[in-house]
C-alpha cells in the first residue's frame, strides 16, 4: 500500500512537473511567434533572390535558347553592327504576354478600386474619414492612375508596337506607372507605421494620428514620389528608322547607363527600406497584441485584424515587388553588359532575361488588384458598411418576397359535403 500510495506521489509530481514545463515552452513559443514572419519574409527573399539569380544567370553558353527571327529591335540602333547581333529580340513574346494580362488587370483592378471608392466615400459623408482610411484612399487613387493607363499600354502593343497616342500621353503614361509603384510602396510604409505608433507607443506622436497628420503625410508622400518618378517624363516617342513605327516604352542604348544608376537607388530607397521597416513595426506591434491578450486571457480583434494587415502587406511585397525589383537589376545589368560587349554566346540568356523582366513587371502592376483586398480586411468600419448593404439587400428580398407571396391567390381544398365539392374554393387575398 505504501509502495503504491509512494508511486502516485510520484506519478502526480511528474504529470505536475511536465504540466508546468509544457506551459513554460508555450510561453516561448508565444514570444517568438511576433519574429517567425517577418523572419521568414526576410529569409524567403534572401532565397528568391537567389533562385532567380541562378535561373537567369549563364550556365553553358553553348545551351541557349532557338534563336529568335531576325526583326528591328530600338535597343540594338545605332550600334556597332560587329559587336551587337540583333538578334535576341522578344517582341513576339511581349505581343503575346502584354495585352491579356493588361486588359484582365485593366478589369478587376477598376472593377474592384471603384467599389472600394464607393464605400470610402459613402463612409466619408458619414462618419469621415479616419487617418488609417485616408492612406488607403490615397493608396486607391494610386491604383486608378495605374489602371487608366493600362489600355494604352495593351493597344500599343496589340498595333504591333506602334503608339499613336501622342508624344505627352507617352510621357504621362510612363509616369503614372513609377508613381503607383512608388507611391504604393510608400503607403503601406505609411500605415504600418501608423499602426505601430497607435499599438506600441499610443501616446506618443499624436498629432500624427489624426486626420489632419495623415493629410499632410500624404502630401509630403505624393510630393516625393512626383519628384522621384520626374525623369521618366523625359523618355518620350521615338521613330524606327527600319520600319517608320512611333514607339514608346522603349528601351534604347542611350538610356542604359541612367536607368542602371536610378534602379540602384529605387533598389534600395523603394524596396530594402521600406521592407524593412515594414517587418520592424509589425514585430514589435504582434508582440506588443500578443502581451496584451496574455494579459487578458482572451483574443482580441485587433490582434487578428493585425496579423492580417502583415501576412497581407508582406504578401504584396513578396508577390509584387520582391521579383520585379531582382530582376529588373538582373535585367538592367544584362543590357549594360550588351552595350559595352555586345551579344557573344549570350543570346540565350539575353533572351531568358528579357522574358523574365516581362513576367515580374505585369505581377507588379497587378497589385493594383490586390489593394482592394487590403482594403476589406484593414479599412476602419469598412466591413462594417460592407455586412450593412449586404443585410439591407437581404432584408428587399424577403420583403419583396413576402410581398409576392400575399399577391398569389391561395387555393382551400374542399370539405366533405360541401356542394361544391368538386370545385376547390379560391379565396383572394388582394381584396
Amino acid at each position: 500500500m505504501k509502495a503504491y500510495s509512494h508511486t502516485k506521489v510520484l506519478m502526480g509530481s511528474f504529470c505536475w512537473r511536465s504540466r508546468e514545463e509544457r506551459g513554460r515552452s508555450q510561453k516561448r513559443l508565444r514570444n517568438l511567434q511576433p519574429l517567425v514572419l517577418p523572419w521568414f519574409s526576410v529569409s524567403l527573399f534572401l532565397l528568391l533572390s537567389a533562385l532567380i539569380s541562378d535561373l537567369l544567370s549563364p550556365q553553358n553558353p553553348m545551351e541557349e535558347l532557338p534563336t529568335p527571327r531576325m526583326e528591328s529591335n530600338p535597343f540594338c540602333s545605332g550600334w556597332d553592327a560587329e559587336k551587337v547581333q540583333c538578334n535576341c529580340s522578344i517582341s513576339e513574346f511581349k505581343h503575346q504576354i502584354y495585352p491579356p494580362t493588361y486588359l484582365l488587370i485593366f478589369t478587376l483592378g477598376l472593377l474592384g478600386n471603384l467599389c472600394s471608392l464607393g464605400v470610402f466615400v459613402s463612409l466619408c459623408r458619414k462618419k469621415g474619414l479616419t487617418s488609417v482610411n485616408l492612406y488607403l484612399v490615397n493608396l486607391l487613387v494610386s491604383d486608378l492612375m495605374l489602371v487608366c493607363a493600362l489600355p494604352f499600354r495593351a493597344t500599343y502593343y496589340l498595333m504591333d508596337s506602334h503608339w499613336v497616342f501622342g508624344d505627352i500621353t507617352c510621357r504621362l503614361i510612363s509616369y503614372a506607372f513609377y508613381i503607383n509603384t512608388y507611391g504604393s510602396v510608400y503607403f503601406l510604409v505609411a500605415l504600418s507605421v501608423m499602426r505601430y505608433l497607435a499599438v506600441v507607443r499610443p501616446h506618443r506622436y499624436v498629432r500624427l494620428q489624426t486626420s489632419r497628420g495623415a493629410r499632410a503625410i500624404c502630401a509630403l508622400i505624393w510630393l516625393f514620389v512626383a519628384l522621384v518618378s520626374a525623369p521618366m517624363l523625359t523618355a518620350g516617342v521615338e521613330e524606327d528608322a527600319a520600319t517608320g513605327k512611333i514607339q514608346c516604352l522603349e528601351l534604347t542604348s542611350e538610356d542604359v547607363e541612367t536607368l542602371v544608376l536610378m534602379n540602384q537607388a529605387s533598389m534600395v530607397l523603394s524596396f530594402l527600406v521600406p521592407f524593412f521597416i515594414i517587418s520592424f513595426c509589425y514585430v514589435f506591434v504582434v508582440h506588443s497584441l500578443l502581451r496584451q491578450r496574455d494579459a487578458q486571457g482572451s483574443k482580441r480583434p485587433c490582434y487578428r485584424k493585425s496579423c492580417a494587415l502583415v501576412i497581407i502587406v508582406i504578401a504584396i511585397f513578396l508577390i509584387c515587388y520582391l521579383p520585379y525589383h531582382v530582376v529588373r537589376t538582373v535585367f538592367l545589368e544584362a543590357e549594360r553588359e550588351v552595350r559595352i560587349n555586345g551579344y557573344g554566346d549570350s543570346c540565350g540568356y539575353i533572351a531568358r532575361v528579357r522574358k523574365a523582366a516581362v513576367i515580374t513587371l505585369c505581377l507588379a502592376t497587378g497589385n493594383s488588384c490586390l489593394d482592394p483586398v487590403l482594403f476589406f480586411f484593414v479599412g476602419e468600419n469598412f466591413r462594417e458598411f460592407l455586412r450593412r448593404i449586404k443585410c439591407r439587400e437581404e432584408y428587399r428580398v424577403e420583403k419583396g418576397r413576402g410581398r409576392r407571396e400575399q399577391d398569389q391567390p391561395r387555393t382551400e381544398l374542399p370539405r366533405e359535403g360541401d356542394e361544391d365539392s368538386r370545385h376547390p374554393k379560391v379565396m383572394r387575398t388582394d381584396l
